[in-house]
């Protein structure tokens, strides 16, 4: 409606999501002729947890109080485009640092707080008990007025969804499962402005004012309001046994509205402080250090809080509530301070000072690698049970006991590596837009290779990680996510990023590094991490260090980076030798593929890194449909893009794969591990396609990879992964493969499992193979190999 009323409207939003893309602010209609946008400041969250939930602590809740501060602008019709230069004008937040912790003064504490005093402040002056906190109120426990409970509708009985009784200005914030919003005000320069009434959706809040809300620096009290744990993810929970649990919190990417009110988005960074009332008993962690605590509240409550942690997106605000099983051990060596919790009566003191160690080599390899000081006052790493997944929060990071104890080494020091490279690449900065979060992480599980490659000293644990990474990239691009591009869709699904994210990508990084060096590569990662310090980056920021960058006499490393990212399929090469001229042609032509994250074309010409075995290639890269290269040396077998350095297949004519087979057979051992899979993988793939030419030659060298790896099983891990094209993959389909897909997705977690521990890779023998078994069965009907 608004925009039909006003055509500049239509220019105008797509100027704002533009720029609000990559702003530390949200828009809103605060009504129909202004369009307010919301820059946070600084969220001051209370919490109490656990308290019953419906009548039971089978599912806990919690109650929490909000002081959120915030700058309010507005794009009204008749100024546009002031809201840009006031965004601007607005004075940049000081970076904080952490010094010694006594010097801080109360003073310090009390910045930013009003004539009424902070939430805090209010709660230690009052003497709670675990009666009033549990039996008479459940929401007295922050120092609000007692409400009534009504136990079939779980809210207060005077409700606190207010229907608004003036709709002249509005706060918008994203706000899920949240109920019980009591004693709301507004304030700015000391003023309180009265809410008027409150709307709620399924996921945002609006508190309507009495009044227009003018430009200005505002803070919204919430003195009172309450959520639920789930057990999966937002803030959840986890049994420990004796009755005890852990409670902590998951955010990523978008629920940190299920905790607290909030402008909830990749693009927005502040400052938060939290504190919180526990249990006794309890140890309780967060981003930062305690400040003050814990101190006793009443008979059985602890009150602990913590220091204000620097700018953050909110999904990487944490804390964790954890039982008395659990015991911190401290780090001797950390250049930057660590401790590690885990059960003491599940996890044994071995695996946890094995951790530890792992953890303190790679904090001092990050920092001689990225060189950027995090400014960081400590890193806390916890184990959970019953848990499969990790959560990054900034300064605390939980793992699912089973991510590091049911895998391999070189897979649980990858897991490590990755997840304290994110306090750097997702900390120290994070991704703007979640379209680019693929990129985010690749140029951590990039780094989080170097430094992997390094702890290893190269030796077969990390070759043989690399030949898992190499068939998971094959699963992916073959079955998971066909044809798909690293542009992301506005909403992200963990699974999704499981299967997108840090497969490929990390090799395009790698052939951007092979040609400008792996020092220039991580100079303008460091570029990135201290030009947007505490702040936002985007992919832009990366390809504009990459503009200055011209090889083979006119190909721009910025533009083929850039292509990379925003363009999906898997592209192949035919290699052709005729005499002593090799003849390339890529193999794109009639091929759909995605184009951003939503569009489908028609598969263009890549520009594709080459490489070849026997000499150097004269170019860079291969941007056209067809190139030939000659002369060839004839004493060798020339092979492009051996190993599978660089994301894209390469089939041969049958000569030549007679040739490499011959080698292969005689001594397998002149291929790498990723070279020898790549090679199957790729004959293989082609058969299957139709793409060679039926005769008693194409059958013979199909046979002969069947038979050489049955000869020699011991030469070739991960067997059934890559062979199945010569087997199963020639049998016709036996399900549509979107029933196969949907099939496959149910067991995804069993398929990533199965590159987590090098002991079942065995060819023929090992648990990897069972499953990749019943993959061609479901696809094929017919076991891989």
């Amino acid at each position: 409606m608004i925009l039909t009323k006003s055509p500049y409207y239509c220019v105008v939003l797509f100027s704002i999501l533009n720029i609000i893309h990559y702003c530390n602010a949200q828009i809103y209609l605060q009504n129909p002729t202004k369009i307010s946008i919301i820059t946070p400041i600084k969220y001051d969250i209370t919490i109490q947890v656990p308290i019953a939930s419906d009548g039971s602590l089978q599912e806990p809740g919690f109650v929490g109080s909000l002081m959120f501060e915030f700058q309010l602008n507005h794009l009204a019709e008749e100024s546009r485009y002031a809201f840009i230069d006031s965004i601007r004008s607005q004075p940049e937040e000081i970076r904080p640092s952490f010094p010694v912790y006594d010097e801080f003064t109360d003073e310090d504490q009390k910045a930013n707080a009003l004539d009424m005093g902070t939430l805090g402040n209010r709660i230690k002056r009052r003497n709670i008990t675990f009666d009033s906190l549990i039996t008479e109120t459940r929401l007295g426990a922050l120092g609000m007025g007692n409400a009534e409970l009504d136990e079939k509708s779980n809210s207060v009985t005077r409700s606190a969804i207010l229907e608004p009784t003036s709709m002249a200005g509005s706060i918008k914030l994203n706000a899920r499962n949240l109920t019980n919003f009591e004693n709301i005000t507004l304030t700015i320069n000391g003023e309180t402005i009265t809410v008027t009434g409150i709307q709620q959706t399924n996921d945002e809040i609006e508190f309507f004012t009495e009044k227009e809300l003018q430009s200005g620096r505002y803070v919204l009290y919430i003195e009172q309001y309450s959520g639920i744990f789930s057990n999966n993810s937002g803030a959840y929970f986890r049994n420990v046994g004796n009755l005890n649990t852990i409670i902590s919190v998951d955010l990523f990417p978008n629920l940190a509205a299920t905790v607290f009110p909030c402008i909830d988005s990749f693009s927005t960074r502040a400052h938060f402080q939290l504190t919180l009332l526990h249990p006794f008993n309890t140890t309780v962690i967060s981003n930062t250090p305690i400040i003050e605590g814990p101190d006793p509240v009443g008979d059985l409550w602890m009150r602990t809080k913590f220091y204000d942690t620097p700018q953050l997106p909110t999904y990487l605000f944490g804390f964790t509530i954890l039982p008395a099983e659990y015991k911190g051990t401290l780090s001797r060596s950390s250049p930057i301070p660590l401790t590690v919790y885990a059960n003491t009566l599940t996890v044994l003191d071995e695996f946890v000072q094995c951790l530890i160690d792992v953890s303190t080599t790679t904090i001092t390899l990050l920092k001689d690698i990225l060189i950027e000081d995090l400014e960081l006052p400590k890193i806390d790493i916890v184990l959970i049970p019953d848990f499969d997944e990790v959560v990054q929060s900034y300064g605390m990071i939980s793992f699912g006991e089973n991510v590091l104890l049911n895998t391999d080494e070189a897979n649980m020091i990858f897991n490590i590596v990755q997840q304290i490279a994110h306090l750097w690449i997702g900390g120290l900065t994070n991704i703007a837009a979640t379209r680019e979060y693929c990129f985010m992480k690749d140029l951590t599980g990039y780094v989080a290779m170097k430094a992997m490659k390094i702890m290893t000293n190269n030796d077969n644990r990390y070759t043989t990680f690399r030949l898992a990474h190499q068939m998971k990239i094959q699963i992916a691009e073959n079955f998971m996510f066909t044809s798909e591009s690293l542009t992301l869709p506005s909403q992200l699904d963990r699974k999704t990023l499981l299967w997108r994210c840090n497969l490929k990508g990390i090799l395009m990084l790698e052939s951007i590094e092979s040609v400008i060096g792996e020092e220039q590569l991580l100079n303008h990662i460091r570029t990135v991490l201290r030009s947007q310090r505490f702040s936002t980056f985007s992919l832009d920021d990366f390809l504009s260090l990459l503009r200055g960058y011209i090889v083979d006499g006119g190909i721009n490393l910025a533009q083929t980076y850039d292509f990379w990212q925003k363009n999906g399929g898997f592209p192949a090469v035919s290699a052709v030798l005729h005499n002593d001229t090799m003849r390339l042609i890529q193999l794109n032509y009639g091929r759909l593929a995605k184009m951003g994250s939503f569009t489908w074309v028609q598969m263009p010409v890549w520009p594709l890194r080459l490489t070849l075995s026997s000499a150097p290639s004269p170019l860079y890269f291969m941007t056209t449909e067809g190139l030939d290269l000659a002369p060839m040396p004839n004493y060798t077998v020339s092979m492009v893009n051996l190993g599978f350095d660089h994301f894209y297949r390469v089939n041969y004519d049958i000569t030549v794969w007679k040739q490499i087979q011959s080698i292969m057979r005689n001594n397998p051992e002149q291929f790498t591990k990723q070279a020898r899979a790549q090679l199957i993988n790729d004959f293989c793939y082609f058969s299957s396609q139709g793409m060679h030419e039926e005769s008693n030659a194409t059958e013979e060298v199909r046979r002969g990879w069947v038979k050489l790896i049955r000869d020699q099983p011991s030469k070739f891990d991960l067997c059934e992964w890559y062979i199945y094209g010569c087997e199963a993959g020639t049998r016709p389909t036996i399900t549509a493969m979107k029933d196969a897909k949907e099939t496959l997705w149910e067991m995804e977690a069993e398929i990533r499992e199965a590159f987590e521990d090098s002991e079942r890779f065995g060819c023929g023998i090992g648990s990897s193979g069972s499953v990749a078994n019943r993959i061609c069965n479901i696809i094929y009907g017919i076991d891989c190999l």
